[in-house]
């Protein structure tokens, strides 16, 4: 009787962890899905009538298909946005991104930094970069480093080349050019 009850126990144990609900599936069955194309130290020049507008390096780029197909850069992305004259505009760099390519927006994770042309630096764990609307927009917490000051709050709005940003709430920020003025101040 006991080695019933004991078989009976390891059955119902074992049939549990069996039981996955239907997001753990799908989480499981994306990350087997084989990629369609692979592509090992990529550089993609993206140009516009003739004038290279961005350049984006990746050492792996790899799209896969199906119901809603995408593009993902599991080891880093780093994307250079150029002016007509070929001058750095924007530097956007993350461990990690990914763009669905049935939208216009790329979404950047892990160690985000965006650098303007005047140097402001942008530091953040997630971003979403919309090409269609001009725009990079977080929900993360974010900290910018102009010549004068360090900033930080929680989300962001700004044009696609990072000279015009909107942290929604701003938390603090620290003066740097001390000139016998507080240098830190928290809201």
């Amino acid at each position: 009787m006991l080695k019933l009850a004991l078989f009976l126990s390891v059955i119902v144990v074992l049939l549990n962890a069996c039981a996955n609900d239907t997001a753990t599936v799908n989480a499981i069955n994306m990350h087997n899905k084989e990629a369609l194309n692979r592509v090992i130290n990529a550089e993609i020049i993206y140009s516009d009538s003739g004038h290279v507008k961005a350049k984006i390096t990746a050492p792996i780029i790899e799209d896969y298909d199906g119901d809603n197909p995408y593009t993902e850069f599991k080891k880093g992305i780093t994307a250079i946005m150029y002016d007509d004259d070929l001058k750095e505009t924007t530097r956007m760099s993350a461990k990690y991104a990914i763009k669905p390519n049935k939208k216009n927006y790329v979404e950047a994770r892990n160690n985000v930094i965006v650098i303007n042309e005047k140097g402001d630096q942008l530091n953040t764990e997630h971003i979403i970069w919309d090409e269609q609307q001009d725009r990079i927009t977080s929900d993360a917490f974010v900290k910018i480093r102009t010549k004068d000051q360090i900033i930080f709050g929680q989300g962001l709005e700004s044009n696609q080349s990072f000279s015009k940003y909107h942290i929604l709430h701003p938390t603090g920020f620290i003066n740097l050019n001390m000139d016998n003025t507080d240098s830190i101040n928290t809201n």
